[in-house]
């Protein structure tokens, strides 16, 4: 469900003020919440963040930070190092007289050095010790430049994207639950095994049952300390909760609750996420496109987020989601299967393979939604869209209650007197909902009043609002975020004859279908 996971999240870490003069306050605490999403692998919000801080502050420092950090995240997260160079470029020209300026000038070595333009890092990191000669880090720049310098003129025998491709692990390791009270772990009349570092704590039948303590877990009442606990089933997929899954499965105590986590191949993680994703009744070829879409996703997030010492992903519309071995259908293996190491590559790297239920007509570009540009999430025009369930809608909301909704979200306007939409996307998408109201002014994204009214009411942005008395009357077209392929898009282009490769094509743009060695994958 990457269709929502996105502006879910942007919209939680917004909505805490009540209009857009309100959130151009707490940056540091936007700055803090960037990183957090950095760490969680949500490239894309982190980088409307620091578009928030740089938009919506006055203060220089403030923004040539958040240029700084922008930086950072095109070239290590989104391959993107001529607009990584841009950014540290306007620091040079447009805040020469903060303190982050010579941050900036070191960046532009490291960000050239590590694109493989090895004499424009020359210049960078020379003019850098010229202009810093005791800087902390003027050490770090001669060791850089030695190294540029041997490596000038030369070409590398092993690329970036190649040797980020040789680290990308063949496993992956997905969190199904989290912090909660109990968990079953086996079932009834079947062997199971529970193990603390390898040895048995518990063998019988199942099911067990395990709570926590004081950070201790605790099976069938007796407390089995606070280290991690692993699952074996004699042969059988271990089961939690009723659910079965392939791979191993682990459980670690903590301060609110039980974690457990389910660790296996990525393919046949991906077995668990078609169906959850796709109808399994949909043509094949949608099916497969999805599937590519999934597994390129799933690569982009362990290649760009930092390692957590637990898990790399969630079951759960924050990343895919993931029901396991019992969502499993032949119907949706299958295409999995026909796919197998297929991902859709920039620049030689998996990209953001975003999707989403209907674009009703044309699919938006990232930079609309997310403040981020980038050359493979184009909006397109989509006629396959148009004539599909949901391209467009209707929804009545009486006035109070959307007071009432935006008050759960943490806004706090008073009644509503006039709703307007501005910067409106080519796509027709909504960049501005304005709400004059007893309290004030609020002032919100298309995407966070979506949001905020509700994702399955106010299906997308691209919509028209009418006052007819006490109610607003929303006609729209679309369902999601707008970005990277239409899943319904798909299913029409299925149908009508075209292949899962024209399909991705059609909704991903300046890509590369690759398939990594299959040899590689368990």
């Amino acid at each position: 469900m990457i269709r929502l996971k996105h502006l879910i999240t942007l919209c939680l870490l917004l909505c805490f003020a009540p209009g857009l003069s309100a959130q151009t306050e707490s940056r540091s605490g936007l700055f803090e919440e960037a990183s957090t999403l950095l760490e969680q692998g949500n490239t894309l919000e982190a980088a409307a963040l620091y578009r928030r801080i740089l938009e919506g502050n006055s203060d220089r420092e403030q923004r040539a930070r958040a240029l700084l950090f922008l930086s950072t995240l095109y070239s290590r997260n989104l391959n993107l190092p001529d607009t990584a160079v841009a950014c540290l470029e306007q620091i040079e020209t447009t805040y020469p007289d903060t303190s982050v300026v010579s941050d900036a000038r070191f960046a532009l070595g490291v960000v050239t050095y590590r694109s493989g333009r090895f004499h424009q890092a020359v210049t960078h990191f020379e003019g850098f010790i010229e202009l810093y000669p005791d800087h902390m880090r003027s050490s770090s720049a001669r060791a850089w430049l030695r190294e540029a310098e041997e490596l000038a003129g030369t070409k590398p025998s092993v690329s970036p994207q190649n040797k980020a491709m040789d680290q990308l692990p063949d496993r992956v390791r997905v969190l199904i639950r989290n912090d909660v009270e109990k968990v079953l772990l086996g079932k009834a009349g079947d062997p199971i095994a529970i193990l603390r570092d390898g040895v048995p704590l518990y063998e019988g039948e199942g099911p067990v049952a395990v709570t926590v303590k004081n950070k201790a877990l605790i099976l069938n009442g007796v407390v089995a300390g606070s280290r991690a606990l692993a699952v074996r089933s004699e042969g059988l997929r271990p089961r939690v909760d009723g659910q079965a899954y392939r791979g191993r499965v682990t459980l670690w105590p903590g301060d609110k609750g039980i974690s457990v986590v389910n660790t296996l191949g990525i393919e046949p993680y991906l077995y668990g996420v078609l169906p959850k994703e796709m109808s399994p009744l949909w043509p094949e070829e949608a099916l497969k496109a999805q599937a590519v879409a999934s597994r390129t996703y799933t690569y982009n997030t362990l290649l760009s987020q930092k390692d957590h010492p637990r898990f790399d992903l969630e079951a759960s519309t924050a990343f895919q989601v993931y029901g396991g071995a019992d969502a499993e259908t032949p119907e949706t293996t299958r295409p999995v299967d026909l796919t197998r190491g297929s991902y859709l590559a920039f620049q030689g790297l998996p990209i953001i393979a975003c999707f989403h239920a209907n674009s009703g007509g044309m699919t938006e570009s990232a930079d609309a939604v997310w403040g981020a540009a980038l050359p493979y999430l184009k909006g397109v025009k989509d006629s396959f869209s148009r004539l599909t369930p949901d391209a467009c809608w209707k929804k009545e909301l009486r006035v109070d209650a959307m007071v009432k909704r935006l008050w759960s979200k943490g806004y706090r306007p008073g009644g509503i007197i006039s709703l307007e939409t501005t910067e409106h996307s080519p796509s027709g998408r909504i960049g501005r909902v304005i709400l004059n109201t007893s309290r004030g002014r609020l002032e919100l994204t298309g995407n966070e009043f979506r949001l905020a009214m509700g994702p399955t009411e106010i299906k997308s942005s691209r919509f028209s609002a009418t006052r007819q008395g006490n109610r607003y009357l929303f006609e729209g077209c679309g369902y999601g975020h707008g970005v990277g392929m239409s899943q319904w898009g798909a299913r029409k282009m299925a149908t009508s004859g075209f292949t899962y490769d024209t399909i991705l094509h059609h909704y991903y743009k300046n890509v590369s279908l690759v398939t990594i060695d299959k040899g590689r994958l368990r």
